[in-house]
């Protein structure tokens, strides 16, 4: 299989989940304050890609630069599922055509939610305090939130 058949999998099972294809290697479901987006990332060293589902902010710009998203990390993808998709992803691997479509199809609708589970910003600053995810500082300063000794913390409530 190569990077097209991959990406036209990959935009056609997103598509059932209301993602559109937004820019090379990333697919945007666009919120009202928030919107998600999966992206992934071809790895310098093989024909692996990297599984990766984050939030972006809408009335905050992107770092110039190819970043597409302002949030990074944690997802509640058990391990052995994460697992799963970067197998099916390593294009090095041996699985026909047909098997890595079925097992992609399967596994994207398994790991990505039906609706966009954050939808507002607040509800995106109460989960990056809880998961003290890495943020940027355009982030930081944008949902009020400041790094302590502790952690991110809320700025507003001091």
């Amino acid at each position: 299989m190569d990077k097209k058949q991959l990406f036209s999998i990959v935009t056609s099972t997103l598509k059932e989940l209301g993602f559109k294809h937004w820019k090379p290697s990333v697919w945007r479901r666009t919120g009202a304050e928030i919107s998600d987006r999966v992206y992934l990332q071809r790895s310098c060293y093989s024909k692996l890609y990297y599984f990766d589902y984050g939030c972006i902010i809408n009335n905050l710009p992107l770092q110039s630069g190819g970043d597409s998203s302002h949030t990074y990390g944690k997802i509640d993808i058990p391990l052995v599922i994460y697992k799963k998709i970067q197998k099916v992803l390593d294009l090095e691997n041996d699985f026909s055509d047909e098997e890595r479509e079925r097992e992609l199809k399967q596994l994207l609708i398994q790991i990505i939610p039906k609706k966009n589970p954050i939808n507002t910003e607040k509800e995106l600053k109460d989960f990056l305090l809880k998961e003290q995810l890495n943020l940027s500082i355009d982030v930081m300063e944008y949902l009020k939130i400041k790094l302590t000794e502790k952690g991110y913390e809320d700025a507003e409530n001091q």
